[in-house]
């Protein structure tokens, strides 16, 4: 994460209720066990009797709840990063090419699903705070922020809408290699096919391979930086309307004083 997304993330620990509601002996010990019991999936209670507060409730299903959504797909992204220079599947019936296509289908469905979640967590934000002293920051932000989110993000949803069939993803170049694996399969067994050509098939498969790899781990790695930076914009706007006074929140009216 960026240092503006993980301020934001600091800012939000620090509100937790957890830190802010200062429970009794008994409260503290009854949230501990009802914590460890969820934690190792131990009989017995796993809340606390105590009712939360509204804005206890707020804090957790709108606040700290999408933001962690968002970190996740960011995270989820950065991963199939990894997952395009590696094949651990080697032995199997897995190709190298059917690896690769699955990955950039997952790649570009979570930019498409990260993309719906920071809209929604800004809009969120919008209806939660408009009758308190943020609304009109709020208000301000919220439009252009969601057109900035869907300009930046367009070459990559585009790139999923152009390719993407009823059939899964489609790519001339990966396309070509899927042709390349099957000669090349089908060469190799036995009495199949000249021996000159499944040596062809063979190199010329594994070439190409290796580049279309390196090619889309550079591409993954040039739009994860583009959104890495995008998401530390967008948390440095909210964590100014939401904790602007040096980290302390500013809840909604549904929040006590």
């Amino acid at each position: 994460m960026g240092l503006s997304t993980d301020q934001f993330f600091e800012h939000l620990m620090k509100s937790d209720p957890a830190v802010l509601i200062k429970l009794t002996p008994e409260q503290l010990k009854e949230a501990g066990e009802a914590n460890w019991n969820r934690i190792f999936d131990l009989e017995g209670p796993r809340s606390i009797k105590r009712k939360p507060l509204a804005w206890e409730v707020w804090y957790s299903q709108r606040l700290a709840k999408p933001f962690s959504a968002i970190c996740k797909s960011h995270e989820t992204l950065q991963d199939i990063e990894v997952y395009v220079r590696r094949f651990p599947f080697r032995g199997t019936r897995v190709s190298r090419v059917t690896y690769l296509r699955h990955n950039i289908e997952v790649y570009l469905q979570e930019v498409y699903v990260l993309r719906q979640r920071m809209i929604d967590f800004l809009n969120s934000l919008e209806k939660d705070y408009a009758e308190s002293s943020q609304g009109v920051s709020f208000k301000k932000l919220n439009a252009p922020f969601c057109r900035e989110i869907k300009t930046r993000l367009k070459p990559i949803i585009e790139a999923r809408g152009d390719h993407v069939h009823g059939w899964g993803y489609d790519d001339k170049r990966l396309s070509r290699l899927d042709t390349l694996e099957l000669l090349a399969n089908y060469s190799s067994r036995k009495k199949t096919g000249h021996r000159k050509l499944k040596v062809v098939y063979r190199i010329l498969h594994e070439d190409v391979y290796k580049a279309e790899r390196k090619q889309w781990s550079k591409l993954l790695h040039q739009w994860n930086e583009a959104i890495g930076k995008l998401l530390d914009e967008y948390f440095r706007s909210l964590d100014c309307i939401v904790f602007p006074h040096s980290g302390k929140p500013v809840f909604p009216p549904l929040s006590p004083k």
